[in-house]
């Protein structure tokens, strides 16, 4: 019971990187800490908490080079939150998407280009890499089950 308690407590301090994300998530695993401990489904929480993650995460393999500036402190910031989501699913991704071809060596390795072009400021650079961000961060969230890749949009019931 100590264990779910302080996964409850965990999931208060980051309930609202899930609310809106995947707020059905959120309540699912609400209920598993609630419930009794020895059903609490580990895959089901890393899911629920990846669809959210995911979604965070696809925010930013974009966002720098749609805006109107690059090299701001809000955009290096955000860029940031981008990479250390991505690093959170990495490990689930690369299960998910290996059969794909997919390295997540070299997909962090874009994020860290990415940020790096983003920091200089360098648009033409970050505009070449955020493709192949947002083509892997899309195909994890298919994997997921997720309808539409989204930035933004909860998941339903």
């Amino acid at each position: 019971r100590v264990g779910a308690s302080e996964a409850l407590g965990l999931l208060d301090a980051i309930e609202d990187r899930l609310a809106d994300r995947n707020s059905p998530g959120l309540k699912r695993m609400r209920r598993a800490f609630n419930g009794d401990p020895t059903k609490i489904d580990a895959a089901l929480v890393e899911r629920e908490l990846a669809v959210a993650f995911a979604k965070r995460a696809r925010k930013y393999c974009d966002k720098a080079i749609n805006g109107d500036a690059l090299a701001t402190p809000g955009t290096i910031a955000e860029t940031w939150e981008g990479i250390i989501y991505t690093r959170v699913i990495l490990p689930s991704m690369a299960e998910a998407l290996s059969a794909e071809g997919f390295d997540a060596d070299a997909y962090l390795t874009d994020w860290e280009d990415y940020l790096a072009a983003v920091e200089a400021g360098d648009r033409a650079a970050a505009s070449a890499i955020s493709p192949r961000l947002v083509e892997w961060n899309c195909a994890y969230q298919d994997e997921l089950g997720i309808a539409e890749c989204s930035a933004s949009s909860d998941e339903v019931e």
